[in-house]
């Protein structure tokens, strides 16, 4: 699991840096919102596939206007709460 949380914390390192450059960020900035990342909705497992996307847990404008970075990939156990939450 080690190994996994380091690969994490390298690609959410990367990610960040490139945020900083990006039209997200950009508008994020223009409208004076709080905008975050997320690299991963499931629990990371060797050899197991992940799902990456952009925006699964975000909300309409109305809802929340901030989010923050993602510090960890979520356990088995938060995943699926998520998910039978609909979230």
């Amino acid at each position: 699991m080690e190994d996994l949380t380091r690969n994490f914390d390298v690609l959410l390192d990367k990610a960040k840096r490139l945020f900083e450059f990006s039209e997200v960020k950009f508008r994020q900035d223009r409208n004076t919102l709080k905008w975050g990342l997320s690299l991963c909705a499931t629990p990371m497992n060797a050899g197991k596939a992940v799902i990456l996307g952009i925006s699964w847990g975000g909300a309409s404008f109305a809802d929340k206007t901030s989010y923050s970075i993602q510090r960890r990939f979520p356990t088995k156990e938060e995943f699926l709460e998520d998910y039978k939450a609909g979230g």
